[in-house]
């Protein structure tokens, strides 16, 4: 499996992580811990439901190798955050705060998933609400990335040996 395919396959598998209220199958909080480059406090939040967007870049040429390899680029990673965390994200976004990482921990019945972030900034937060929200309101945040690293309790790349 070359690099290309590896990264497909975690684009796959990010979605395939994506949880939403059916998160009964996690074994605690899904959390996201982010710490600004400036050396400030960190900023943990309990995040009720994420999706993370990946997409790939590359041309599919029918030769026998198949596609060339392409480039992967880290699009967003957006989460749903209780109300009480609106102002926080409002005023990192306002104030063009960068993280120097943010890790999103996603505890799972078999093992728990670290996403780690790098160089991450807001780049969106909405309210959003409905009568299938508790208190009918949560916060919608979108954070921009640069880079992406992954692994499992065991500390191994949940991409496999390569990736």
């Amino acid at each position: 499996m070359n690099t290309f395919q590896r990264r497909m396959m975690w684009a796959a598998a990010a979605v395939m992580l994506t949880c939403g209220a059916a998160g009964a199958q996690s074994q605690g909080p899904i959390t996201l811990a982010c710490t600004p480059s400036n050396g400030g406090a960190a900023t943990t939040v309990n995040v009720a439901s994420y999706e993370m967007e990946l997409s790939a870049t590359g041309t599919v040429v029918k030769q026998a190798t198949g596609p060339s390899l392409g480039k992967m680029k880290y699009v967003s990673l957006k989460f749903h955050t209780a109300l009480v965390n609106f102002e926080t994200f409002q005023k990192l976004s306002a104030n063009g705060t960068v993280f120097s990482h943010c890790v999103l921990t996603t505890p799972k019945p078999q093992a728990t998933y670290e996403f780690s972030l790098g160089q991450v900034m807001v780049s969106a937060v909405t309210l959003s609400g409905g009568a299938g929200v508790a208190d009918g309101t949560q916060v919608l945040v979108e954070l921009s990335f640069a880079t992406l690293d992954e692994k499992t309790t065991t500390g191994a790349r949940a991409g496999g040996a390569g990736h």
